[in-house]
């Protein structure tokens, strides 16, 4: 390779996935297929919401967690008891009927609201980059986070508190 100030076009470079790069396959670079990786987020999700619900005043284990949403969501039998920790530190033990309650009308619908949230906010990120043309790009960029705290600090200011 030269070293002065003009090239041939003829020289040698080096790009991105070509050569004896640890994370090349013979001449294709390495990639995960999108179905792999649509399988690998949806297999957290199934994990995660299980594990969100478990979470709460009344503490269960995540077999349980899960065993319990499989019977709410899937109209299984209800007929077990689980021992749970109660919000003193006891251990108790509740039927089936009172955590299928208990996890389907309230912890499941906060998990699920979670779970849309935070695929909102990604896709938005994206519609951000996308828009700008720009990796980097954030909320700070187009002034929104600034618009939504005038907006917080005007309802708050003037006690539009409405339905929240």
């Amino acid at each position: 390779m030269k070293l002065s100030g003009k090239h041939t076009g003829t020289e040698k470079r080096g790009l991105p996935g070509q050569g004896d790069s640890p994370f090349s396959l013979g001449s294709q670079p390495f990639r995960f297929s999108s179905c792999l990786l649509f399988a690998l987020i949806s297999a957290l999700c199934l994990v995660s919401i299980p594990l969100a619900c478990s979470f709460g005043p009344v503490k269960l284990n995540f077999p349980d967690a899960f065993r319990v949403l499989l019977a709410y969501c899937y109209g299984g039998p209800l007929d077990f008891a689980v021992p749970v920790i109660a919000p003193d530190g006891a251990d108790r033990v509740l039927d089936g009927r009172t955590l299928a309650l208990v996890m389907g009308d309230l912890r499941l619908p906060r998990a699920l609201l979670a779970l849309a949230a935070g695929a909102g906010l990604a896709v938005s990120g994206t519609v951000f980059q996308g828009i700008l043309r720009n990796p980097l790009a954030d909320p700070f960029t187009l002034g929104v986070s600034g618009g939504a705290a005038f907006g917080a600090a005007l309802a708050i200011s003037l006690g539009l508190t409405g339905a929240f």
